[in-house]
């Protein structure tokens, strides 16, 4: 089973267009400095004042200094550093957790919509995209030069796969700290990296905690965290069980497993929420049950203010209890 069928590709591809009819909405969208401004030092386009030095020999007298001649009476040159166009980089869980939903889609497909999402953001901004995944293994994904919704479906193609091919038998899935150590490794300074992922490993390595401070001194992170709301709280199921990976099952339908789980869930979001703060990343929660018209409210958040699961969640219960009343 792919991510995506046919019938939510096309859905997709048509909630997008209709993003693109709506100028106000696409402008609030393309408004947002996720990635600093375009035109800085590291990224955007032509050259920028750098610094300047004592005048040496051959140096072009349209670069001298006139103002700071004036001041110390020796000849100055002003340097300017070429710029680079501004780069985004997209990193897309598909392990094994990833694959679970229980009413509308699988996380793993909420995923690949915010990948579309960010991709049509790209190619407004006109920015550079790179695009990885991580299933077994951290792997890039080579995409051609293509602008409009072409980058859009190249990278849903690259990614809109099975599960079988992310994962390879016998394999042990990469751990989220080696897989966004290796790609942050090979990612430019000054880039703005978005992981999609549910981040289920998060705090499970402390000492990728501690290196995530010193690589948001040179990149901007966004976490958009996958979630599925039966995660958060069980749903009231008669028979419900948790099935192990030694085939061994265990109850949830009883008041106290139910409140057992209840005490872990609790505990397991807030553990990563306060980690993504302590190490100031951006982050935005993003339920698999979000309808794709309001899945650009997840983009958005990112530049508003923090939020994680549970409070996500309970924003959500707090709307369906406002329109059910």
């Amino acid at each position: 089973m792919k991510p995506l069928d046919s019938q939510s590709f096309k859905a997709l591809l048509n909630q997008l267009d209709a993003w693109n009819m709506q100028p106000d909405w696409g402008q609030k969208l393309s408004s947002q400095s996720l990635q600093g401004p375009q035109n800085s030092r590291m990224h955007g386009s032509g050259s920028e004042f750098a610094e300047s030095r004592p005048y040496a020999h051959g140096d072009e007298i349209r670069h001298l200094d006139w103002r700071l001649m004036a001041r110390s009476g020796e000849a100055f040159s002003r340097r300017f550093e070429e710029q680079r166009q501004a780069e985004w980089v997209i990193a897309v869980d598909m392990r094994e957790p990833m694959w679970f939903g229980t009413r509308r889609q699988f996380k793993v497909s909420q995923a690949l919509n915010l990948v579309a999402m960010i991709a049509w953001q790209a190619q407004r901004h006109n920015v550079s995209l790179q695009l990885w995944a991580f299933g077994d293994r951290l792997l890039r994904i080579p995409l051609t030069q293509l602008s409009g919704q072409s980058l859009v479906l190249s990278c849903l193609q690259s990614l809109n796969h099975s599960k079988s091919e992310w994962l390879a038998a016998g394999q042990r899935p990469v751990s989220l700290s080696k897989a966004m150590n290796e790609l942050f490794t090979h990612t430019d300074a000054g880039a703005s990296v978005f992981i999609v992922s549910d981040l289920h490993d998060f705090t499970e390595n402390a000492e990728f905690a501690k290196q995530l401070i010193a690589w948001r001194q040179r990149l901007t992170l966004n976490f958009l965290w996958l979630y599925d709301p039966a995660e958060v709280a069980l749903p009231a199921v008669p028979g419900l069980q948790l099935l192990g990976s030694m085939g061994k099952a265990l109850r949830l339908d009883r008041l106290l497993e139910r409140k057992a789980y209840q005490h872990w869930a609790q505990s397991h979001y807030a553990r990563i929420e306060e980690a993504l703060i302590k190490n100031g990343a951006r982050f935005a929660a993003a339920s698999s049950e979000t309808p794709l018209q309001q899945l650009a409210r997840v983009y958005l958040q990112l530049t508003a203010h923090n939020q994680g699961v549970l409070a996500a969640q309970q924003s959500t219960l707090s709307e369906r209890g406002t329109t059910n009343g």
